[in-house]
């Protein structure tokens, strides 16, 4: 048995994963470390058999705590309280659809921050699995080790990172992230944590982060794209406000018309319309040029340019 005082937390967050639990829970019992690893499960009443699996698990392995709700609390909820029930020094993140494919991850990743103490979190790349067309994409994640690198552009993997717990607790003081309106629990919290601490890469895929058809970042329903993107460049707008970022705010902007323009372009044509209407009522002439020069820049966009002089000219 396993007696070190020093304990790693991996918060799994799950609903309506009953293909893919199995193989986030596995994922996590075949790390091997010289700590004691906990795995706390915040299963969100799921109508399949999500918590039945997870309750086979928690009977077997008295380091799995499972977490049922009674209702269905929504994904910001329920990360939030299973991330409270978390009691270890650091904490890991694997959502059920997800999972990890290096034994060592953990214990890599303790050994950097246990020498590293400016160090806040570490992460890696992470294997891209498209489900539908069961195929592997190109590795997600790049080295992004500032407040501005990411805020242009969030290229931390969810399932690869590993967290100071301190760290949390004092964001969770600081933002209040229950209070927003935010759709997205972790990219606000690698800001955060970027912008009052140190950021490790690993070259290395310790994960593989699945794509599901319709999940909140990736849909084939353009308004649920386009209430993501929203939400992810209102999050970037309050902490440019919060820290006073404003050399950043060009290219924030930017990024979020070039994406806008991007999807619709690609999901709803007619949009195109309403985008350019939207850009001439900015009120600084500046802005609006940069951000359309930009956008007619990207080489993605030639049928934006195409509209653009045709409804011009």
């Amino acid at each position: 048995m396993n007696t070190s005082p020093m304990l790693v937390s991996v918060c799994m967050i799950t609903y309506n994963h009953e293909s893919y639990i199995k193989q986030a829970i596995e994922g996590v019992l075949m790390q091997k470390t010289n700590f004691r690893v906990e795995l706390v499960i915040g299963e969100d009443c799921s109508p399949d058999r999500t918590r039945q699996i997870c309750k086979e698990y928690s009977s077997r392995y008295s380091n799995i705590r499972l977490l049922p709700s009674e209702k269905n609390l929504g994904v910001i909820p329920n990360l939030i309280r299973t991330l409270e029930s978390c009691t270890g020094d650091y904490i890991a993140f694997c959502e059920g659809d997800d999972y990890w494919i290096d034994p060592h991850k953990l214990q890599k990743q303790v050994d950097f921050l246990n020498k590293n103490n400016d160090h806040g979190l570490c992460y890696s790349k992470a294997k891209v699995y498209k489900e539908k067309e069961k195929t592997f994409k190109k590795s997600f994640g790049v080295e992004a080790l500032t407040f501005d690198d990411l805020l242009v552009n969030n290229t931390i993997s969810t399932p690869t990172v590993l967290l100071r717990r301190e760290l949390y607790d004092r964001y969770n003081g600081d933002i209040q992230p229950e209070n927003k309106d935010w759709i997205m629990g972790d990219y606000p919290l690698w800001l955060w944590v970027a912008h009052n601490s140190k950021i490790k890469f690993f070259d290395a895929e310790f994960a593989v982060y699945r794509v599901l058809e319709n999940s909140a970042s990736h849909s084939t329903d353009y308004k649920k794209d386009l209430a993501f993107l929203t939400n992810y460049h209102k999050i970037k707008v309050f902490y440019i406000n919060k820290y006073g970022h404003s050399n950043m705010e060009n290219r924030v902007w930017q990024r979020y018309y070039s994406n806008k323009a991007y999807l619709f372009l690609f999901k709803n044509e007619k949009k195109i319309d309403e985008l350019l209407s939207e850009i001439k009522e900015f009120e600084t002439p500046t802005l609006k040029l940069r951000v359309l020069t930009f956008l007619l820049e990207k080489k993605f966009l030639r049928l934006f340019l195409k509209l653009y002089w045709k409804k011009n000219s």
